[in-house]
């Protein structure tokens, strides 16, 4: 909710559908941190390991979804579908 609340807050001064996405997945990858603290206080995983492996994966996915979201969008328009 964090991350989508500043992405949100963001992206109002950011024009561009690519510059969006970059923002996007930046804002997602870096609050991961969340994640790898409850990861820590929940199975005493460590804090730095646990944070730089799900900012990895964060990361990727999005690099990777992110194109493909991008094309689907162009040919349904999600905008006109919400």
């Amino acid at each position: 909710m964090i991350s989508l609340l500043i992405t949100i807050g963001a992206v109002r001064y950011i024009k561009g559908t690519w510059a969006r996405m970059i923002v996007n997945t930046l804002v997602f990858t870096f609050t991961m941190f969340l994640i790898a603290w409850e990861l820590h206080l929940a199975f005493g995983l460590p804090f730095l390991l646990t944070w730089l492996t799900t900012t990895a994966g964060e990361f990727v996915v999005l690099i990777v979804g992110a194109p493909i979201i991008y094309a689907i969008n162009k040919r349904i328009n999600f905008e006109k579908l919400v």
